[in-house]
């Protein structure tokens, strides 16, 4: 069930505390980050990190959605932020990990979200992790599309499963058919050199 940001995102988040769904009340400050690098569904482009100043006086990271790119400008332009108070729900996440380089942001763009790090960028104090946005209410004015939790099913997982094996027992099959093969060859050449 969706609960309140401050039920979830009162301290560090870690792996367990992922997913979870939250909703927060507030309005966007104007900085925000574009976070390069990303693909949605095939599709290359970035997404975009938005600060939301809840009306409780908190400060976190909103992964507003995906930006796809276009062929002449790669990176795409940021679209603005919803003007006034929002109110956003979505998925819960814990920073990003990899090297400091790619959190450090460079004319607005980074590689990896790290609250901590565009916190001491922007001189705020963010909570810890961020919010990936599913809805928002009134609706997100950039066209962005929301990056969706991860699917859960099996996939295409087992039928690749099942090929993999069946290549492996046709290989097998086939070795022994080979060897087989090689030694009747030699004991026929045997014969008739001993003949």
């Amino acid at each position: 069930p969706v609960q309140p940001y401050g039920q979830v995102m009162g301290g560090p988040i870690g792996d367990d505390d992922q997913w979870f769904q939250v909703t927060a009340t507030g309005t966007y400050l104007p900085e925000q980050f574009q976070v390069r690098y990303r693909s949605l569904d095939g599709a290359y482009g970035s997404e975009v990190v938005a600060v939301l100043q809840t009306d409780a006086g908190d400060h976190l990271l909103v992964d507003r959605g995906f930006l796809q790119r276009e062929g002449s400008r790669p990176d795409g332009d940021v679209p603005a932020v919803t003007p006034g108070e929002v109110t956003v729900t979505g998925y819960v996440r814990r920073n990003e990990r990899g090297d400091s380089i790619a959190m450090e942001p460079h004319e607005g763009q980074i590689r990896l979200i790290s609250s901590e790090a565009l916190g001491q960028s922007l001189g705020l104090d963010l909570l810890d992790g961020f919010i990936a946005l599913s809805e928002s209410t009134p609706a997100d004015v950039g066209g962005l599309t929301p990056v969706p939790p991860p699917d859960l099913s099996e996939g295409p997982h087992l039928s690749y499963a099942l090929q993999w094996f069946a290549f492996t027992v046709v290989g097998v099959i086939g070795v022994g058919v080979l060897v087989r093969a090689d030694i009747r060859d030699r004991r026929k050449a045997s014969a008739k050199a001993a003949a």
